[in-house]
């Protein structure tokens, strides 16, 4: 009884960990709010990746098909440098969305990726000041 109990387990985990990695199938939009002000409704295009984050909180978004369209949050507002960029979001990257507070005091949001969630090749728009 205890073998077969330790083979399901070994099984979960096996599917688990190979469920929920970036790969050439499988993207994951990581939405972080470092600011402190609450975000609401991030959509990327029609897509709706959270509609609603507190301040110091984060959430996943795991997805299998390239997300197309303009960056959006409704309560912050995008950085002026990525307003209107037409996002091809794919598979296999390792995308940051998140709110950060800028040295002027601002607050906005912006977007990051890398490819297979290395951060040594990370792109970013935004200047870190």
């Amino acid at each position: 009884m205890k073998k077969n109990i330790y083979l399901l387990l070994i099984i979960l985990f096996t599917i688990i960990f190979f469920q929920c990695s970036v790969n050439e199938y499988t993207g994951l939009i990581q939405v972080k709010n470092h600011s402190n002000t609450a975000m609401k409704n991030v959509k990327v295009g029609n897509t709706i990746i959270t509609s609603y984050l507190a301040p110091g909180n984060y959430v996943d978004y795991w997805f299998t098909t390239p997300i197309k369209g303009v960056l959006t949050e409704e309560n912050l507002g995008v950085h002026e440098s990525q307003e209107n960029i037409e996002w091809e979001l794919k598979p296999n990257y390792w995308i940051t969305i998140f709110a950060r507070q800028f040295g002027d005091g601002s607050e906005t949001v912006v977007l990051t990726y890398s490819k297979n969630g290395t951060k040594d090749n990370e792109k970013s728009l935004v200047s870190e000041d």
